[in-house]
């Protein structure tokens, strides 16, 4: 994938975690989203899996990109 800031080539990877990768509108305590405040989530672990988001970053630009 081409970095739409800087136009150099993307690294593919995952983003990962032990916990829910929520969108929230602001840090919470909590890490959980509020669907009626738009906030939603990226991915959810599974029973002995961690939540896993293929993602690209730009080491030039310091951005990541992640679908949802």
């Amino acid at each position: 994938m081409i970095c739409p800031i800087c136009g150099t080539e993307m690294e593919q990877g995952v983003i990962e975690s032990a916990e829910a990768i929520n969108f929230l509108m602001t840090e919470q305590f909590i890490n959980k989203p509020d669907e009626a405040n738009g906030e939603f989530s990226l991915a959810r672990p599974g029973m002995v899996k961690r939540a896993v988001k293929e993602a690209f970053v730009c080491r030039n630009c310091r951005k990541v990109i992640i679908d949802f």
